[in-house]
């Protein structure tokens, strides 16, 4: 059961451990797929728009395994590590 609120340094200590790496890996998938987007609409120098997607296509699918990666550690991290440290340092546990 938790006994009290948590303070903002308390909240931080929090999402510390996990966001790290739940942001690098979004972001990362994020700006691929704007990359994606964005290569496909401009015009590209002589390259097709359809070879211009399949080339960024194939970046994108390479990268998402390392983004998936990263995701489900900050998903480990705030399922096991986070609770820990909720208890540890802020209090928050009986």
């Amino acid at each position: 059961p938790i006994k009290g609120l948590a303070n903002p340094f308390q909240i931080f200590l929090l999402i510390l451990p996990h966001g790290v790496f739940e942001y690098l890996g979004t972001f990362l998938a994020l700006s691929f797929g704007i990359r994606l987007g964005i290569n496909w609409i401009l015009d590209k120098k002589g390259k097709s728009r359809r070879r211009v997607l399949v080339e960024d296509l194939k970046k994108l699918v390479s990268i998402y395994p390392l983004a998936f990666l990263l995701l489900a550690l900050a998903a480990v991290i705030e399922g096991l590590v986070t609770i820990k440290i909720s208890c540890l340092f802020g209090g928050l546990c009986s």
